[in-house]
């Protein structure tokens, strides 16, 4: 009796250990993409992004059946990541010169999530920033929600275009430092789309970066928005009661 129980137990230790990952496994997801309205005179995508190092690995993209200027590809991408990328034309190889154009020069940017069964799927439409696929958002407020770096105790400031630049000092609230952004009037926003403010006459977009008080005090790699200057930009990763949620990591400091 005692050593079919241990059978048992056997077997069922096995079983789980085969469904869990080990811990600090890096849980992946198959994200299919898909690309819609691209122009006619392209008769190849590719999709390149930081998680085919850009260029390095670009992946070519397959025409749908049946969709004329339609093109999907599958990736496999860390759970729970933001990702950037950009879909690029071509009639032949590779080349940036037929890549898509947002003002500024920035990147698209997705939240990796998944949708069940270990897979997601994400829908756009060429040269239009956001989901294609997922139905308007309101937003009211920008809340941004910043976690310092392990051992920093500095006050964390934010300089962007909502405040001209300058260095203002944010909320510590629960081990973050929180600015939150009031805007004059709601916006409706795709979700993943970069939000367009229009704070500023140079850039519709949202830029921000995190400071200890000064520019000689600046964060230091920061994500890969494609921005020129290397500035942050508020994606719609997270939209809830109207509040468009930036959660993000500051890696270091000057």
């Amino acid at each position: 009796m005692k050593k079919t129980a241990f059978w048992v137990l056997g077997i069922l230790f096995w079983a789980l250990s085969a469904c869990t990952p080990p811990v600090g496994e890096v849980q992946e997801v198959e994200v299919t993409f898909k690309v819609t309205n691209v122009p006619a005179e392209y008769t190849k995508v590719y999709l390149a992004g930081d998680f085919t190092n850009w260029d390095g690995d670009a992946l070519e993209m397959s025409p749908v059946p049946g969709e004329s200027g339609s093109f999907t590809v599958k990736a496999k991408i860390a759970k729970e990541s933001r990702i950037h990328y950009k879909y690029v034309g071509s009639t032949g190889v590779f080349a940036w010169a037929g890549a898509e154009s947002f003002p500024r020069g920035i990147n698209r940017s997705s939240f990796i999530t998944d949708e069940g069964g270990g897979k997601a799927s994400i829908v756009n439409e060429w040269n239009v920033q956001g989901r294609a696929d997922k139905p308007e958002v309101e937003v009211s407020k920008i809340r941004l929600e910043a976690t310092p770096p392990p051992g920093v105790s500095d006050t964390v400031h934010v300089a962007g275009v909502m405040n001209d630049w300058t260095h203002e000092a944010m909320t510590l609230e629960g081990g973050k430092w929180v600015k939150e952004i009031a805007l004059d009037t709601p916006l409706s926003v795709k979700p993943d789309a970069a939000i367009a403010v229009n704070l500023a006459d140079y850039s519709p977009w949202l830029e921000y970066k995190y400071t200890k008080g000064s520019w000689e005090t600046v964060e230091e790699e920061t994500p890969p928005t494609g921005q020129g200057d290397g500035n942050r930009i508020a994606y719609a990763y997270k939209v809830q009661g109207g509040v468009l949620l930036m959660e993000d990591t500051i890696k270091r400091f000057k």
